[in-house]
């Protein structure tokens, strides 16, 4: 795999799949506390991507269109895997 963007850069109209959604716990840092999710997200040439999120998304077979920022590249299990935020799937 490799690593999709520059830190920073705002990705527009890339082609992603979600894998998985996992429940990791409850931040109390907030109040109120929210809940912690790590989504795990395929492009379609393969690249890994991860999410950090308060609201759950349901896996998919299909692929959809999304923009996101790249927070951070990273390796994991010897994947390398980007870091996004601000994740918005497009309709």
């Amino acid at each position: 795999s490799r690593h999709v963007g520059e830190v920073g850069q705002r990705v527009r109209n890339a082609e992603v799949r979600v894998v998985r959604c996992v429940h990791i716990g409850t931040d109390t840092s907030f109040y109120p506390p929210r809940r912690r999710y790590l989504v795990a997200m395929e492009t379609v040439d393969g690249a890994q991507l991860t999410w950090w999120t308060s609201a759950p998304e349901g896996t998919s077979e299909l692929f959809e269109r999304a923009d996101f920022t790249v927070k951070s590249h990273g390796e994991y299990k010897g994947v390398k895997q980007t870091v996004v935020q601000r994740v918005k799937f497009r309709a």
